[in-house]
């Protein structure tokens, strides 16, 4: 069941998926009143996000930069690289209060980050590059709300060229194809989608989209044990990797193809410093990009791979 992703479960893993679900306010019970949004599927309302979930997004982030603080060999300079420092900036590019994506980086904006690389080639943004965003104006689209949001920045690296909408589906409301002129858009940390309006949405879920493919060797495993870039369906598909499948769920039996939440790829990313897999210098991680390659080799794989869950 694990090489083909079909996600079967024992049910009391399920059953406590539920319950975390149910403590974290994921999931509540239709009032007298429901809502117009979420809607409602009867009896429960699925909710995009909860402050549980801004809890330990916030609570990830903070392990990773205290673990990268406490190996750096200076600790001398530094102003804050910290570009949501100034509130204003979320509200020069229209991202909306109550997101997760606000709320995240509101959070985030009493930090003093005095370095800038928190994953090897994965950097924060200046002010003008986070208000710069590559999807926001690039697409015609009623809700602007419904694009991802690139979070955190590579130099200048590209994907490949999979158009601005590297996910399936792509987001609701758009109203039609993208400009053949948009450039590829930059390699970095997304949030999937800043307000999704699905049913089944996870306003904090993200997916890191690198400038090469991952996976041709065979080892590179979505949390369902898949290879990445095989064709599920096929009985002997061969894996040919791909940009944007690293840490990813695949099929989990809990929520169909949701994509990986935030917090997890920053515990992660903060395991990999505390285990010295990653050096750090001065200006945070030193590693280059190309570390995410150990995710196809027989060795690293694992360190890669993130558990299933809801």
């Amino acid at each position: 069941m694990c090489i083909h992703g079909w996600g079967f479960k024992p049910l009391e893993v399920i059953l406590d998926s539920y319950l975390d679900m149910i403590d974290e306010g994921k999931v509540t019970l239709m009032g007298p009143d429901p809502p117009n949004w979420p809607r409602p599927i009867k009896p429960w309302v699925l909710h995009s996000y909860t402050n549980i979930d801004v809890e330990k997004a916030l609570s990830a982030m903070q392990r990773l930069l205290e673990a990268i603080e406490a190996r750096q060999p200076s600790r001398e300079a530094a102003d804050s690289y910290n570009p949501w420092s100034d509130p204003s900036l979320l509200a020069s590019i229209n991202l909306p209060p109550n997101t997760f994506a606000h709320d995240f980086l509101m959070g985030l904006s009493t930090q003093k980050i005095h370095f800038r690389y928190i994953a090897p080639g994965i950097r924060l943004p200046t002010v003008a590059e986070f208000a710069n965003q590559p999807y926001l104006g690039s697409y015609p689209t009623n809700d602007p709300t419904s694009l991802p949001l690139l979070l955190f920045y590579t130099d200048s690296e590209k994907g490949l060229g999979h158009g601005l909408y590297p996910l399936s589906p792509p987001p609701p409301l758009l109203t039609s194809q993208p400009r053949s002129d948009t450039p590829e858009i930059p390699a970095g940390v997304y949030i999937e989608t800043i307000h999704s309006r699905t049913t089944r949405a996870f306003s904090n879920a993200c997916y890191l989209l690198l400038p090469f493919k991952v996976g041709e060797n065979g080892w590179t495993r979505t949390s369902d044990g898949a290879q990445t870039g095989i064709v599920i369906e096929d009985e002997e598909s061969q894996p040919k990797g791909d940009d944007e499948s690293l840490y990813q769920s695949g099929l989990n039996g809990f929520n169909d193809r949701g994509y990986i939440q935030l917090d997890k790829v920053l515990i992660r990313w903060a395991q990999m410093v505390e285990a010295g897999e990653w050096e750090i210098g001065d200006d945070g991680v030193i590693d280059k990009i190309q570390r995410f390659k150990d995710a196809d080799t027989e060795m690293h794989w694992y360190k890669y791979c993130i558990p299933p869950s809801w």
